[in-house]
């Protein structure tokens, strides 16, 4: 029946009994499951609406079969150009029942940094609001494959939304899930799918500032975050607070994908201020919230000790993405007496979780980020690959059902024992409890994100008079620093054209703080290329 026109009804029914036969193996599936329909999924501040997983079923197998219609299944890849919305989860569910591989992307990359990633990910479409459209053609023209929700009505628990599609002249509207296209074609979901097949493209930062594509599977993504979820000894319905941002794994994967798999409820502030953070927890009673230790530092400070008084509601913190050290579990554990605090640690090839320290040893184990998630094993070896005895820093190694299907466009192949042997330089002590010591290469954990400085660095040197430029973090003062060489005779606001041309090319974050200027006169260079980096070394060592 795959290549078959059918009628609409009886494609309902065909689409469902599939769903139904396949034993709920694809993501979709798992978080749409029947016995939830009435279920809240998404409760939305800004809208002060609250959807159903019913509603989402509906809108996503309506989407889906858009999608479909505009040639979109099996071995095509989708961005998804948009912030934690109803309109995002519903691209993530329509695109898994195509069969397709989805790729979210950071909202506040533009220019360069944009373009970068769309040459790299080749996506055969693109879904956004009407909030980044803009940005898109700017980066890839209008001829390309371009979804856009442009409006919403959330009324009686159905996710009333609408767009358009547009590739070159031609646009045609579309709207969720009131009307289905023209073509109707039968199961979004291809028959030859299958579990293993890629469902997410997460973007990461390689060893040498290019960016990454990192393949995750059906079957990883549905292993990696039940074991999470059942590390927090989350037991029955619960809700819990969306603060982290989608366009990295521990956001979109630990969060958003580990409470709709186990059938929570999202609950979404308007805005990821304190204020609004604060409102969302009085408003919705979450009881479960995960951020970045820079996030909870962040919400710690900016609410009197009066207003963190709403923070009582919350029975369990998980604290990840970054290394959180023992004056900051200190000051959280404090701010959050009620609360078991967890401390997770993950990496986007593992799938991501790898650890949790149980809530108990917080404080108690102040270093470590815990014990390996059930079903995967962890160890750490020294440089001729033998065991490490406990104690002794050596090269991190993993095994886990939700290890990465490899590197998208790389052919390179995985270790044939299962194992992944990870940039993360580490210990285990003699209970098996693990500590992270930091990276071997130049990506860096800054402010709660994992960044690679030479994607930095390559920005400033795509400016006309720049021949190198060299960037470090300041640790004591938690900053960028950038120490850019260049060409003799530049302008006097020279320093100025650098920091424009970041903001417009970097995401605010990754805009350096503090630049210095040398001159390249008298450095020696091959093929245009400088030989020593001795002069940016020295300079950052300056006062």
């Amino acid at each position: 029946m795959g290549g078959i026109l059918i009628s609409i009804v009886q494609q309902r029914e065909y689409i469902l009994k599939q769903e139904e036969d396949s034993g709920g193996t694809f993501l979709h599936q798992t978080c749409l499951q029947c016995d939830r329909s009435e279920n809240l999924a998404l409760h939305l501040l800004g809208e002060s609406t609250a959807l159903s997983y019913g509603a989402l079923d509906a809108a996503s197998l309506t989407f889906a079969l858009h999608l479909q219609a505009a040639g979109i299944g099996k071995g095509t890849r989708i961005a998804v150009l948009a912030g934690v919305s109803a309109e995002f989860v519903v691209a993530l569910l329509a695109v898994s029942r195509c069969g397709a591989a989805f790729s979210p992307v950071d909202t506040s990359l533009r220019g360069i940094s944009l373009s970068s990633l769309m040459e790299r990910l080749r996506p055969d479409a693109v879904i956004t609001t009407k909030a980044y459209v803009q940005r898109v053609f700017d980066v890839l023209g209008e001829g390309f494959s371009v979804f856009v929700f442009s409006g919403r009505r959330f009324c009686a628990q159905e996710a009333g939304l609408w767009g358009d599609w547009r590739q070159g002249a031609e646009c045609r509207q579309w709207r969720l899930p009131f009307t289905l296209p023209d073509r109707a074609f039968a199961s979004p979901l291809p028959p030859e799918s299958m579990p293993d097949d890629d469902l997410l493209l997460m973007p990461t930062s390689g060893s040498t500032g290019e960016q990454k594509f990192v393949r995750l599977s059906h079957r990883a993504l549905l292993f990696n975050t039940r074991a999470h979820v059942a590390s927090f000894g989350i037991v029955g319905p619960f809700k819990a607070l969306q603060i982290l941002e989608v366009s990295y794994s521990y956001g979109l994967i630990a969060s958003v994908l580990g409470v709709l798999v186990a059938g929570g409820s999202l609950v979404i502030p308007a805005h990821n201020t304190a204020r609004s953070v604060r409102e969302a927890i009085e408003t919705a009673r979450p009881e479960i919230c995960l951020g970045s230790p820079a996030l909870f530092d962040y919400l710690i400070d900016n609410c009197s000790e009066k207003e963190r008084v709403v923070f009582r509601h919350l029975r369990k913190i998980g604290i990840g993405g970054d290394r959180c050290r023992a004056p900051l579990r200190e000051k959280i554990s404090a701010a959050f007496p009620e609360a078991e605090v967890f401390v997770t640690y993950g990496v986007t090839e593992a799938g991501p979780r790898v650890s949790t320290l149980p809530a108990g040893q917080l404080l108690l184990r102040p270093d470590s980020v815990g014990l390996p998630l059930e079903g995967i094993a962890v160890e750490v070896v020294d440089t001729e690959g033998k065991p490490c005895p406990p104690g002794k820093e050596g090269v991190l190694r993993v095994r886990t059902p939700s290890r990465m299907n490899g590197y998208l466009f790389d052919d390179t192949p995985l270790e044939p024992d299962g194992w992944i042997t990870l940039g993360d330089l580490a210990s285990l002590d003699e209970a098996g409890y693990l500590t992270i010591h930091g990276r071997r290469d130049r990506q860096i954990k800054h402010r709660g994100r994992r960044i690679n400085l030479a994607q930095i660095e390559k920005v400033l040197e795509s400016l006309a008079g720049v021949v190198l430029a060299k960037v470090e973090v300041d640790n004591g003062m938690d900053r960028l620093r950038a120490v850019v060489f260049h060409r003799a005779g530049e302008s006097s606001d020279f320093e100025r054209q650098l920091v424009v041309h970041c903001r417009r090319n970097l995401p605010p974050r990754l805009v350096p703080e503090e630049i210095t200027l040398r001159s390249a006169d008298g450095m020696y260079f091959f093929k245009g290329r400088p030989l020593s980096l001795s002069g940016s070394q020295r300079a950052f060592g300056e006062k």
